[in-house]
């Protein structure tokens, strides 16, 4: 309890330790997301860890509960790049680029023609596409973009996968 003077207008009794802690630990972890808050609740203000058993069991059930978490997270990652092989499978023909519409007299907008637009090895390319073949080109550069998103894909998961793995290794 704080002693104050004699002469003192305070006539409320002075607030204790461990609410001013409790305040203080309220307003630190403001903001923060579950899993920052837990570890920084775990620690006092000089960085040495606080010896409870609240603390320790807190702890356990919370290494537990994102062990299983991450778990789960994995099951759920190696069943999407599983789908994701089986569609790149599926890709038939493919190629990058798009097709434009062209014109021999564009400002009458007469003798139209379709162009190609692709770069290979850095360098930017051009092909006349013949009319006959417009659907099939179309669908080409549609299975191209959707093999460069599921390989994006992939790869987004199986760095998650990874950075998963390593945390769950860590922890148990």
């Amino acid at each position: 309890m704080l002693v104050t003077p004699k002469c003192s207008v305070r006539t409320v009794n002075p607030a204790t330790v461990v609410a001013n802690q409790r305040k203080v630990c309220n307003r630190e972890n403001a903001g923060r997301n579950i899993c920052s808050a837990f570890h920084h609740e775990t620690h006092n203000g000089i960085g040495t860890p606080i010896c409870s058993c609240r603390v320790i069991v807190y702890s356990i059930a919370y290494i537990g509960y994102t062990v299983t978490m991450a778990k789960t997270r994995i099951e759920q990652i190696s069943n999407r790049i599983e789908r994701i092989k089986t569609e790149l499978a599926a890709i038939d023909e493919m190629r990058p680029g798009s097709v434009s519409k062209q014109f021999k007299e564009p400002d009458i907008e007469r003798g139209a023609y379709y162009q190609l637009n692709y770069s290979q090895g850095g360098r930017s390319r051009t092909e006349y596409v013949a009319p006959a073949f417009l659907r099939d080109v179309h669908r080409q550069i549609g299975n191209y973009k959707r093999f460069k998103a599921l390989t994006a894909e992939w790869i987004d998961l199986s760095i998650e996968q990874s950075r998963l793995k390593i945390k769950t290794a860590s922890k148990t």
